[in-house]
């Protein structure tokens, strides 16, 4: 047949890296569809491609994105769609060519006015589809996003705007993912709770907002970049198929376009985004008998009357292609490989929508709540510190509150740990022990410098690997935790424990149910049975009572883990309970809780003891570690401007402390307050930022402040800077050092 007589279509975004695009999917769909039609396939590399697929008939290989100019490359397409239909691979494409060419009936891509409506979160066709997002973040402070993530058992996703994305847990991971998004998308990021379940897609046609053909798909197996390997697909139908008809109708849409999902375990659906492109197993589909670009081509849905399979497996499939040597082909002077890339790496300037360069918030503090309590305890100067600039200063009356709302949640058979390593505040050791509270030490150092503060040394916890460090010439505590078995068979050898001991109460620290460095493994019937033969021996030997602890900071875990680890532990506890014959005396559940989850902690660890009926019952005693959430916001630091550093847009200044004196400075944010005129205020946001004393490029104690008002010799005060800035604090640029 001449090739005049032959439908010709151009399919462009051929090639996408090891995952792909669906470029080659809808060439295979047009060739499935349309054996004699002449398909145009348009990539941006020469190898490794698909672009040297026998399926096509022509190819051009266009410049990388990085070298790409946008008028070139908008002449090219249309020169190319002039008589043929012209159908984007990538989200990128589709998003251009509505941006640069006016909607044809041979453009079979989505116009402007509809792909604008796409950006993520999808929030306009969540309401359309009647299909609920998960939770998201739309705030990049540190403390919004720590404070997300803490609440989120599964991690988030930092997505972009318009594409991009990654899985974390952890906040400063989130923070560089979205720095690294909003760099190459140009366009903000969001944080959006992961939600466990299984990956589904609706893949459809639409033809001048006239839904022409739908299909759904449930993932049975993704590759490794997190596509889809295998799936089954049926065709859409029912109320969902409408509520798409409705949404594309009012939307005017022209072309394909995927609908990525999540089926929660319950069964539900949730939308993640929606795309202006078929999705990359679209072929699969067309094999399995439902053709979705057949349908989007003919204008009426395209069917295989006995299909073979409902189900499609994505295969490998080697072409030949020229050869370019022994390597990769490289440009002359240029040293990277100018093989296939990841598109999501390289967006060009051109593609991106906006700066996200925004203005700051100049018109409120930091943090409303805390800064006007940090201001409120300097003006009545109810704090107790040495004076002098660069001095620490210690907020007693927060520390006592938290202390009674514990006392009052938590009820009695609790015992409040008072964390030596996290705030040796030689003071405020002081209140804790005429409060009752008693000593949780990882060291003999720890412990001696309890003791000297007024903790009773037998009633002292001791945790970690190296809590009988220096050697004492006699130990002497309340409990210790074992932290291994050879550390819990040595505490029962008289003969060569390099120690005499006394102590009321031996156990063993658990081991989370993730990686970590510490505790005791107890996943097996047979290892459960030997921690209980050891400590009951140990136990014995000792004239002891035994115990079990577990511990994992929730400021790292999150809230959500940490109670699901508990709960283990008391599962665990009721197996040991069973084989050793008595229940513990003491169970401690660590802590290690945020500053900012004070009402969280405490709902938290009552609800714990709940999970163990002999607490209620008097028979054992809870233990709690509360950590920063209870001396966090007890520290107040002080410190006065010592030069500015102004340029055109903004103006820093340093400071007589810094990272010695605030070694987790940038991990949240903090209430500060400015001495102006004799009164203290909030300093406001702004474009600046407070650097530390240090030659350390890292020296910045706070950024997005408004230092106008910040002079040389002016005061300010930083608060929440106790526990861990305190104890981590350190020698340097002071001309000595801890030999």
């Amino acid at each position: 047949m001449a090739d005049s007589m032959r439908a010709r279509y151009v399919v462009s975004g051929i090639d996408d890296g090891s995952n792909g695009s669906a470029g080659l999917g809808i060439a295979r769909s047009i060739r499935l569809f349309e054996p004699n039609a002449l398909i145009v396939g348009v990539g941006y590399s020469v190898v490794p491609s698909a672009l040297h697929s026998e399926i096509l008939d022509e190819m051009h290989c266009l410049p990388d994105w990085d070298e790409v100019r946008l008028d070139t490359w908008v002449a090219q397409l249309k020169d190319l769609a002039s008589d043929s239909f012209l159908i984007p691979g990538l989200a990128l494409e589709a998003r251009l060519l509505a941006r640069e060419l006016p909607p044809s009936a041979r453009l079979l891509t989505p116009d402007e006015h509809c792909v604008s409506r796409l950006g993520r979160p999808a929030e306009r066709l969540s309401r359309l589809l009647d299909i609920p997002l998960p939770p998201s973040l739309d705030a990049h402070s540190v403390n919004e996003v720590s404070r997300f993530l803490r609440r989120r058992e599964h991690g988030a996703w930092v997505r972009g705007e318009l594409g991009g994305s990654q899985w974390v847990d952890r906040t400063p991971a989130a923070l560089r993912a979205g720095q690294r998004i909003e760099a190459t998308w140009g366009t903000r990021w969001y944080l959006e709770e992961h939600i466990p379940g299984q990956a589904c897609s609706i893949a459809f046609a639409a033809l001048d907002g006239e839904l022409v053909d739908a299909v759904f798909m449930s993932t049975t197996e993704v590759a490794n970049g997190g596509t889809t390997w295998s799936g089954e697909v049926t065709e859409l139908s029912g109320a969902l198929r409408d509520r798409l008809r409705t949404s594309l109708s009012e939307l005017g849409w022209n072309g394909g376009g995927d609908v990525e999902l999540i089926r929660t375990e319950g069964g539900e659906l949730r939308l993640i985004a929606v795309k202006p492109t078929l999705p990359s197993w679209i072929y699969g589909a067309a094999a399995a008998g439902l053709n979705v670009v057949g349908s989007l081509i003919s204008g009426s849905p395209a069917r295989t009357e006995s299909p073979s399979s409902a189900a499609f497996t994505r295969l490998v499939v080697e072409s030949g292609t020229p050869s370019v040597g022994a390597g990769r082909l490289q440009r002359a002077g240029d040293s990277s490989p100018t093989g296939s890339r990841d598109r999501s790496a390289t967006v060009p300037a051109f593609a991106k929508p906006r700066s996200v360069t925004e203005e700051p918030e100049v018109d409120h503090p930091r943090d409303d709540q805390a800064t006007e309590r940090l201001v409120e305890v300097l003006e009545k100067g109810s704090y107790e510190t040495g004076g002098g600039s660069g001095s620490f200063a210690v907020d007693t009356s927060d520390f006592a509150r938290r202390v009674a709302r514990m006392r009052e949640t938590l009820g009695p058979h609790t015992v409040i740990g008072y964390s030596v390593k996290t705030f040796p505040h030689p003071g405020l050791m002081t209140i804790a022990a005429a409060s009752g509270l008693v000593a949780e030490a990882t060291s003999q150092h720890e412990l001696d410098a309890a003791v000297r503060a007024g903790f009773e040394r037998r009633d002292a916890i001791l945790n970690g690997p190296a809590k009988w460090w220096p050697t004492p010439t006699a130990a002497v505590c309340g409990v210790a935790f074992a932290d291994s078995l050879d550390e819990l068979r040595m505490l029962g050898d008289v003969g060569h424990r390099p120690f005499p001991l006394e102590l009321k109460t031996v156990g063993v620290r658990l081991h989370p149910s993730f990686e970590s460095r510490f505790g005791v493994e107890m996943d097996t019937a047979d290892a459960i049975d030997q921690v209980a033969h050891q400590l009951t021996r140990t136990a014995t030997l000792l004239d002891a009572t035994w115990g079990i602890h577990f511990h994992h900071a929730e400021a790292i875990i999150g809230s959500a883990v940490w109670r699901r680890e508990v709960e283990r532990l008391a599962r665990i506890t009721r197996v040991l309970t069973d084989t050793i014959g008595s229940p513990p005396a003491v169970v401690d559940v660590g802590g290690g809780w945020h500053a900012e989850d004070f009402e969280d902690y405490c709902s938290s660890v009552a609800q714990a003891r709940e999970l163990f009926p002999s607490i209620r019952d008097g028979a054992t005693r809870l233990v709690t570690e509360p950590g920063r959430v209870l001396t966090q916001y007890a520290g107040i630091r002080f410190a006065t401007v010592l030069a500015r550093r102004t340029d055109a847009s903004e103006c820093d200044v340093v400071v007589d402390i810094g990272d010695p004196e605030m070694s987790q400075a940038m991990t949240f944010d903090r209430p500060v307050a400015v001495l102006l005129d004799g009164r203290w205020t909030p300093l406001r946001r702004g474009t600046s930022r407070v650097l530390g004393r240090t030659c350390m490029e890292s020296d910045v104690l706070l950024s997005n402040v408004d230092t106008t008002d910040l002079r040389i010799g002016t005061k300010i005060a930083i608060g929440s800077c106790g526990a861990y800035d305190y104890s981590m604090s350190y020698e340097f640029g002071r001309g000595s050092a801890h030999g």
